[in-house]
């Protein structure tokens, strides 16, 4: 009888410190877990601010404005539109960048 009474009290012993061991995991993956969904949080937090600032920056009306105030795009008059071939000629001729420096290429010079 003192045989099994000492092979329960071990195993209550040992049952119990593998118990205290995986109880003292399950926590500690719970708080690395909290750890996780806060910054999941914190991310979808910051994925909706810059998704409201890119609609913002990305509005057509105020793209418009800025563009007219800092690139000052006209649009295309008729001659300076040119003809592939006219461009080929010209780089032909002499250098594709003097042709540019020059505003043969651009002006539609020959047209």
């Amino acid at each position: 009888m003192k045989l099994v009474t000492f092979i329960f009290v071990i195993g209550s012993i040992l049952f119990g410190v593998v118990l205290f061991q995986v109880k003292y995991r399950v926590s500690s993956l719970e708080s690395q877990l909290q750890v996780v969904e806060k910054k999941i949080a914190d991310n979808q937090e910051i994925i909706k601010v810059c998704q409201a600032e890119w609609s913002y920056l990305t509005q057509p009306d105020r793209l418009q404005k800025l563009s007219d105030q800092f690139l000052g795009l006209k649009p295309l008059l008729h001659n300076q539109v040119v003809d592939l071939y006219e461009v080929m000629r010209v780089v032909e001729e002499e250098n594709l960048v003097q042709a540019v420096l020059q505003g043969h290429v651009v002006s539609g010079e020959g047209s």
